[in-house]
């Protein structure tokens, strides 16, 4: 038993309309592929940052842990 099987690729565009009026129609697939890009670098960015807070924070964790051990070793 043969079946056949028929690809139908449909297009779909998505309009995008600016500020000013104008628009401008761009492939779905397209469009979607730009925004996952965008999304993982501005994901990327947002965890670089964090990290940066949180590596120097981290010192100025440490360096009040040190001083309140030494509080408590000296009864305030």
């Amino acid at each position: 038993m043969w079946v056949q099987a028929a690809c139908v690729v449909v297009t779909t565009l998505l309009q995008i309309q600016k500020e000013d009026g104008t628009s401008k129609e761009y492939p779905l697939g397209d469009a979607l592929e730009a925004t996952k890009n965008t999304l993982i670098q501005g994901s990327t960015k947002l965890l670089l940052d964090f990290y940066v807070v949180l590596d120097e924070e981290l010192g100025l964790i440490l360096k009040l842990g040190d001083m309140m051990i030494g509080w408590i070793h000296e009864g305030f």
